[in-house]
């Protein structure tokens, strides 16, 4: 729908409107917007079967940012549910490859409502890229470190800025090198010359394109050998989003960075800057809350209008326009994560009148008292800030070529959602052992569920996670009684699945010799990503390996045997179960309520 000429949509219009069109790509501009009332009527006549979101990580690294649409389909969302027959209402699907415990937390807010979000992980660590860090220099060495890669480099390649002006020099570098099939790619592209350039891309007629983050984006030409980076990436996900661009067709591609000290504080003033303060986030929703333009829809509903200043003085008058208009979207979602509200309305521009209007549903009444904002909105956006911090030291780490990237990767994404693998590094190169080869490809897991557990197990797991301390160090005839008394207490109440981490100590040998003669599925995994066991409720032995990190899950019901003063691998000389707020028992405790 988005990039068609004023015919051809009114065309799709038409096919829409007679329920003749099976499948529409869309922008969300269009969706929230032109589409809208045609999506509103499919959804009525119980026609709209699912609203698809690829690349769904946009809604957090877009959506906060220069695209609001992104966040305002929740609201879309929202509407066609309403509008639509409670039998035939359309699913929800949110495609992505790569998902940070902090973006997969905006989603839940944003879309998971009225069912709980539901997460199917099929990550893993990409094998493809070969990983180089240039030692940090001045800008003149830098451009000499990468002219001189230009030139010897396998191509198609991309290199990578965070600038429009850099984007632009570097084109330049390119003629003056003798380079003729290269484009570049920025945000002051014109419209034209961006759909020349990516049909150009995609039918291979260029070699080389020097680019701001949004160029590759969706666009799966599959034969990028190269990817460099002249700049520092604020965050470690928008660099490993870019180095992704490269090794599609499953060979291997080249990832170079090179860094300057000045690039620090550009990346730092880019991560922190999607931040608003509590101050600030309250003065900009009270513009919008008091403005003459409001609408009250009725019981705690307003159409409010985004494109406002944030106040009257004169710093705040002329902060309209495009800018604006984005900040106060991050505040609608920075209040929706909060609680204080939820966006049920996509993104509208009014006929006749000038404004761009977003339908909001207050759930707190106090939305505007600093000291409820002081006490549910600041959290989050510390929280917000903490996550967007972490992410740029995982990218820091990188540009010191010490730790191999893929155990930054799997700090960033999650080491029990994604699967490990090795990316070929600096320190595998040097020291070949280092290597952490690419596991085999393994049978599915099973699409049958385990049975439910019963009570009393049942009764004992209501908030999904519960863990069971023991003592490793206990031995004997009495110790092994128990232990296996007790795990065959939890086999009786229908557990069948049982996951190790790491060996367990001697005391369970002679439980698990019982086992051994009963159905009963096993892994040894050390997350749910790793693992082969189906869905269903799960008994994980700790036993001596270390970096074990509890994740509680009200949607995973598991019972974690964890060894007494558990080390926390994140934070030296505490225990693990220190900072752990889900249900702890004793073994003995266990036996108890097992004997009831």
């Amino acid at each position: 729908y988005v990039g068609t000429d004023a015919d051809r949509r009114a065309r799709i219009l038409e096919r829409l409107a007679a329920q003749q069109s099976g499948l529409v790509f869309t922008a969300p501009e269009a969706a929230v917007g032109s589409l809208r009332p045609s999506l509103i009527a499919l959804a009525q006549a119980g026609r709209l079967k699912a609203l698809v979101l690829d690349e769904a990580h946009l809604v957090d690294a877009w959506g906060t940012g220069f695209r609001p649409e992104f966040q305002s389909l929740s609201g879309l969302r929202l509407e066609l549910l309403e509008h639509a027959p409670a039998e035939v209402a359309p699913r929800t699907i949110l495609l992505s490859a790569t998902l940070t415990p902090e973006t997969l937390d905006t989603l839940e807010v944003l879309f998971a409502a009225p069912e709980p979000l539901e997460l199917l992980s099929a990550a893993q660590v990409r094998p493809e890229p070969i990983y180089y860090v240039a030692p940090s220099s001045d800008e003149s060495t830098r451009h000499r470190t990468i002219e001189e890669a230009l030139l010897r480099v396998p191509r198609p390649a991309i290199l990578y800025v965070t600038k429009v002006a850099d984007a632009v020099q570097w084109a330049r570098r390119f003629r003056n090198l003798g380079f003729r099939r290269f484009a570049a790619f920025h945000g002051d592209t014109p419209d034209a010359e961006r759909v020349k350039t990516l049909q150009a891309w995609r039918e291979g007629r260029l070699d080389l394109v020097v680019a701001t983050s949004a160029f590759g984006l969706g666009i799966d030409y599959p034969h990028v050998r190269s990817v460099l980076h002249a700049c520092v990436p604020e965050t470690f996900d928008r660099f490993y989003q870019e180095v992704g661009r490269g090794g599609r067709d499953g060979r291997t591609c080249l990832s170079l960075i090179a860094a300057t000290p000045a690039d620090i504080p550009v990346a730092r003033s880019l991560n922190q800057e999607r931040v608003i303060t509590v101050a600030r986030g309250l003065q900009r929703w009270s513009a919008m809350f008091h403005h003459s333009d409001r609408q009250h829809l009725g019981g705690q509903r307003l159409r409010v209008r985004l494109d406002v200043p944030p106040g009257p003085n004169e710093d705040d008058i002329d902060l309209i326009g495009e800018r604006s208009l984005q900040w106060n979207a991050r505040v609608l979602t920075l209040m929706s994560r909060a609680g204080l509200l939820r966006m049920v309305g996509g993104v509208a521009q009014e006929e006749g009148a000038p404004g761009v209007f977003e339908t909001v549903e207050i759930l707190d009444t106090g939305h505007l008292e600093p000291s409820v904002w002081a006490r549910r909105v600041e959290p989050v956006r510390i929280a917000i800030a903490a996550a967007r911090s972490r992410n740029l030291d995982l990218m820091l780490r990188h540009l010191k070529a010490s730790d191999c990237p893929s155990v930054l990767i799997e700090a960033l994404y999650g080491a029990d959602r994604i699967l490990p693998g090795c990316s070929a590094c600096a320190l595998c190169r040097a020291e070949p052992s280092l290597a952490r080869p690419q596991p085999l490809r393994r049978e599915p897991a099973s699409p049958w569920p385990a049975p439910p557990v019963a009570p009393p197990l049942a009764d004992i797991m209501t908030r999904g996670e519960v863990v069971v301390t023991y003592s490793a160090e206990e031995s004997g005839g009495f110790a092994a009684r128990r232990t296996a008394s007790a795990l065959a207490g939890l086999w009786s109440c229908g557990l069948r699945l049982l996951r190790f981490i790491g060996a367990p100590p001697p005391v369970f040998d002679r439980a698990l010799e019982e086992l051994a003669g009963v159905p009963i599925l096993t892994s040894q995994a050390a997350s749910r990503a790793d693992s082969r066991l189906p869905p269903g409720a799960e008994l994980v032995i700790v036993g001596d390996a270390s970096g074990y990190r509890l994740a509680p899950d009200l949607k995973q019901s598991r019972v974690v045997l964890l060894p007494q003063g558990y080390a926390d691998p994140d934070r030296p000389g505490e225990e693990l179960l220190e900072r752990y707020n889900g249900p702890i028992m004793t073994l003995e405790a266990l036996l108890g309520r097992l004997s009831t």
